[in-house]
């Protein structure tokens, strides 16, 4: 998910499909994917550390899963500059994993409820419209997710050589091993953790905007002919609260299925399953390994959607200032 923070930008993105002309339009969306995807990458950024140390408990075989120590021996051992270990590929994808989540999610939205903005449809509608956008996205999100793990995990220690120089290189290397399929490894893991994390990020996050509406002067609308620019958004702090505690829930919903993901693309098996790879771990480690790393998930969720949100409205104010100055020329 998002991954799953790659998703956590798609709910600052507010469509203004009824405003304006068409040329209007066209440049208040173009506004939205900005924002949107620049927002997501602040975002990435900014928990990338905390998604390394998860990565890294949920690898562990020697038994040390205590992120606090993981931490430690990562500063001692590799640097500062080790937190970062892995951040190309979801900073490199994010943009394009936007523009993707963006179109599906509300193609699938008018499909499901058509004439509804996002604002006032039915939660179901929002989660069924979530899913297909994170069952999309994920066909594109997983390789790099591969990537992303296995560069991660690279500690540099033990007298040997990084296995992997760089991005490029671990894509290589895949490649040569087992060919194109391989970029593939860990694909049902992302479909189990994406599709319905996202289905659940979207109508968590509007149903804690809904319901503190009457706290912030917002109110609903029976009608579709207040286009979504013309509606009160919420205050930042709202949205950051929403976002953080929808962005938190929605991990830990579907946070199994990163633990078995992460597992199937760290190992160098081939032809493991899914369910196969989670009844091993049960099995041989037990149930609460399948959480293992969730903490460190929830604490990196909540501060990415609060830079995510505090950077797109940034943004948007910036485009909108700009705008205005051209207006007045």
């Amino acid at each position: 998910m998002a991954g799953q923070e790659y998703r956590l930008t798609m709910v600052a993105t507010r469509a203004h499909a009824l405003g304006g002309d068409e040329e209007g339009g066209w440049v208040s969306v173009r506004n939205e994917l900005v924002a949107g995807s620049l927002s997501g990458v602040a975002g990435v950024v900014s928990g990338h550390p905390f998604d390394l140390i998860k990565v890294r408990v949920q690898a562990a075989r020697d038994g040390t899963t205590n992120p606090v120590t993981l931490l430690s021996r990562l500063l001692k051992n590799e640097g500062v500059g080790a937190l970062f270990k892995g951040v190309g590929p979801p900073v490199a994808s994010q943009a394009f994993l936007n523009a993707i989540t963006f179109g599906t999610f509300e193609a699938a939205l008018r499909a499901v409820c058509p004439g509804q903005h996002r604002t006032d449809a039915p939660l179901a509608a929002l989660f069924a419209a979530g899913f297909i956008g994170g069952f999309v996205q994920s066909f594109i999100l997983s390789p790099f997710e591969l990537v992303k793990c296995r560069l991660q995990v690279q500690d540099g220690t033990g007298g040997g050589a990084p296995r992997y120089k760089g991005g490029l290189d671990c894509v290589r290397q895949l490649v040569r091993d087992g060919g194109a399929r391989n970029m593939g490894r860990g694909l049902p893991g992302t479909l189990w953790r994406e599709a319905p994390s996202f289905g659940i990020y979207f109508a968590s996050y509007e149903f804690f905007i809904r319901s503190t509406r009457t706290m912030w002067g917002g109110r609903s609308y029976d009608h579709i002919h207040v286009a979504p620019s013309e509606r009160p958004a919420p205050p930042m702090l709202v949205s950051i609260v929403g976002g953080g505690l929808a962005g938190s829930l929605s991990w830990l919903s579907t946070y199994p299925a990163d633990v078995i993901k992460s597992r199937i693309q760290l190992s160098d098996t081939v032809g493991e399953g899914f369910w196969g790879v989670g009844r091993k771990i049960v099995a041989e480690e037990g149930v609460a390994t399948l959480f293992r790393g969730s903490p460190i998930a929830v604490m990196r969720a909540f501060p990415a959607n609060g830079v995510i949100f505090t950077s797109y409205e940034m943004i948007q104010q910036w485009f909108n200032a700009q705008e205005g100055e051209e207006g007045g020329r």
